[in-house]
C-alpha cells in the first residue's frame, strides 16, 4: 500500500507544468485564457506553480497572478 502511495505521489509531480526561469524584469508573453498574446515584465514566483506580472492594463500597471504554465519568454525578433 505504501509503495502504491509514494508512486502516486511521484506520478503526480513528475506531470507538475516546469516554471519557465525567469528573472524579474524579463518581458514575458501571456500564452492562454483572456490574456493570449499580452506582453508582461515577470516580477517574481508566487508559489509554485503561479507567477506574478505587471500587466499595463488601460494605462494603469497591474500587478496580476498567472499560472506559470500560461507564460513563456517574450522572443525577440532579430532585424537583419
Amino acid at each position: 500500500m505504501a509503495d502504491t502511495v509514494i508512486d502516486l505521489i511521484r506520478e503526480r509531480l513528475s506531470n507538475r507544468p516546469r516554471i519557465p526561469y525567469l528573472e524579474p524584469g524579463e518581458r514575458v508573453v501571456v500564452t492562454d485564457g483572456c490574456f493570449s498574446n499580452v506582453k508582461a515584465i515577470f516580477q517574481a514566483n508566487d508559489g509554485d506553480e503561479r507567477v506574478i506580472l505587471l500587466l499595463n492594463i488601460l494605462s494603469q500597471e497591474q500587478r496580476v497572478s498567472f499560472p506559470a504554465a500560461s507564460v513563456r519568454k517574450e522572443r525577440r525578433s532579430s532585424v537583419a
